[in-house]
């Protein structure tokens, strides 16, 4: 049986009016999290340089299990200026290669890559849509979020914003060094008190920008892998990359694989 797949979005150019399927872009962005989710501790007595900033996120990085923040994501299209929609929820980390993004406003939706899949479940539309690593990871620009922060300069010229970077926040902004029509540029901005990404901004190839601000930014020693499995509510169907429907026994299956992965 043949339905019809949730798409991550309509067009890049065109916002969804709920939710975060808005486009391939939005999930880059929400994937970048993995990594640049960090501090950079106190400041140093001399200036800070950018080796400085980043080798403290990579440390913090690696200083942690599990992580979870409040988030609010704020999507806008270039083709229509005055629109922009916005969502928010709950989002979740378990190294290496687990998250979470629960959306709770406007609408209810879940988002969940663990390590070779990721799927995204729509309660109102009964309907789960699944993604592989083919098309998730296949760019420099997502493998570097697995593999640390230290190798973004392997796929990105880093720079410093001196206009926008303050005594208490300071602004990365990131470029493809190859062409990537996900990301066109990347915006970090550090709260330099606290040590935490307070936001992350990303612009595809279009012109249309992708913000998610983080608070209540918490690391934790761990989160039940549960949270990162794949749950088949009653009466919900389960699409594949081609749009196929999977039958009751492929769905055990799949479930068992990725229990694997714990």
């Amino acid at each position: 049986m043949k339905r019809k797949k949730t798409t991550v979005g309509s067009h890049a150019g065109a916002p969804a009016s709920s939710g975060p399927r808005r486009g391939t872009g939005w999930w880059v962005a929400l994937l970048l999290a993995l990594v640049v989710l960090g501090a950079f501790g106190a400041q140093a007595q001399e200036p800070e340089t950018l080796n400085d900033i980043l080798g403290k996120t990579e440390r913090y990085f690696q200083d942690f299990r599990a992580f979870s923040a409040q988030f609010t994501q704020i999507t806008k299209s270039a083709s229509a200026a005055a629109m922009a929609s916005e969502a928010s929820g709950r989002f979740y980390y378990l190294r290496p290669k687990m998250m979470r993004w629960e959306y709770e406003t406007p609408e209810s939706q879940i988002f969940i890559a663990n390590g070779e899949l990721a799927w995204l479940y729509v309660p109102a539309e009964q309907q789960i849509s699944l993604f592989g690593k083919d098309r998730l990871f296949s760019s420099p620009f997502i493998r570097t979020l697995f593999e640390g922060v230290l190798k973004l300069r392997e796929h990105f010229e880093i720079r410093m914003d001196s206009r926008e970077t303050t005594a208490t926040t300071a602004v990365l902004i990131l470029t493809p060094m190859r062409e990537d029509p996900n990301v066109q540029a990347l915006k970090l901005w550090i709260d330099r008190a606290e040590g935490y990404i307070a936001a992350i901004q990303s612009q595809d190839a279009l012109g249309n920008s992708n913000r998610i601000d983080f608070t209540l930014q918490r690391k934790i020693p761990k989160l039940p892998t549960e949270l990162f499995q794949l749950e088949v509510p009653t009466a919900t169907a389960v699409i594949d990359q081609d749009g196929q429907q999977l039958s009751p026994e492929q769905i055990r299956l799949l479930q068992s694989q990725l229990r694997q992965t714990r």
